[in-house]
């Protein structure tokens, strides 16, 4: 946010809420929600649930690394069903921001 702020020429001090910590995104979207901060970074699909206004600054891609000896384990099996559902895909869809083109996928293979 630092760096947002001063490639904007914005003084931190302007910002409502700047010297206060979140610690979850929800918490953020609540201080913003009941006007004790202006701004912060945090995920679209939270300032949606609150119908804040949301400014993209990056994308993100997150990966999921299993253990080649757990991969057929039943969780495992079960979670990696989950996530290739079209059920979890749409859920997340609707939930805002983020893509699930490669969800579920495996990405890589190493014995």
């Amino acid at each position: 946010m630092d760096l947002c702020l001063r490639g904007s020429g914005i003084d931190p001090a302007a910002i409502l809420g700047y010297d206060k910590i979140a610690h979850t995104h929800m918490e953020l979207a609540l201080e913003i929600f009941g006007g004790r901060a202006d701004a912060g970074i945090g995920i679209y699909a939270v300032a949606k649930m609150l119908n804040l206004g949301f400014i993209p600054l990056a994308t993100e891609r997150f990966d999921l690394i299993i253990r080649s000896e757990d991969y057929n384990s039943g969780a495992i099996k079960a979670l990696r069903n989950v996530l290739a559902s079209r059920e979890f895909k749409s859920e997340i869809t609707r939930m805002g921001g983020y893509k699930t083109g490669k969800t579920g996928k495996i990405m890589s293979e190493r014995e």
